[in-house]
């Protein structure tokens, strides 16, 4: 049987649902370097956040993918 959510989530403000969305460590870091800069590949964004690793920035980029649609 596949999960299903019993409710939808409430956001009561645009900063709260900025906060939901951007919430993670690496998160806003990764959303900083994308406004910075116009297009990155993957490895330019590697290069650009020290201590980041593989797992993780491929996590986040597949969130802003998931939220954005």
């Amino acid at each position: 049987m596949a999960y299903k959510r019993k409710t939808e989530d409430v956001f009561f403000s645009p900063v709260e649902y900025g906060l939901y969305v951007f919430g993670g460590k690496w998160d806003t870091r990764v959303l900083g370097i994308l406004h910075i800069y116009d297009t990155l590949r993957y490895k330019e964004i590697m290069d650009r956040l020290p201590g980041i690793t593989n797992p993780i920035l491929s996590g986040v980029l597949k969130n802003f993918r998931k939220r954005a649609s």
